[in-house]
């Protein structure tokens, strides 16, 4: 079952067989700057199995279920010539 990650964070609610933990450290709505180093992960997903092949693709299924989009920045002549300022990236409150 998936603990952490509640339906408004963009993931169906379902069962998982192998997954032991799945989490979102960002809120909807952050701002996602890169940093280029571990403050770039923005969650997780653990799952166990027999084999490491399987393992893999448990992970690979959950991290494919989670439905989420980021709207970037505005490129910077962009930002320059508009009047008003866009709003940054974000990731949605749970549509989907």
């Amino acid at each position: 079952m998936w603990r952490g990650l509640p339906a408004q964070h963009g993931v169906h609610a379902a069962v998982a067989i192998g997954v032991v933990e799945a989490k979102l450290y960002i809120k909807p709505k952050t701002p996602i700057v890169r940093k280029g180093d571990y403050r770039d992960y923005i969650g997780y997903v653990l799952a166990a199995s027999p084999s490491r092949a399987r393992t893999k693709a448990i992970v690979q299924r959950a991290v494919d279920s989670i439905h989420w989009s980021i709207t970037p920045f505005p490129i910077e002549h962009e930002q320059s010539a508009a009047s008003h300022v866009s709003a940054p990236a974000q990731v949605p409150s749970g549509e989907g």
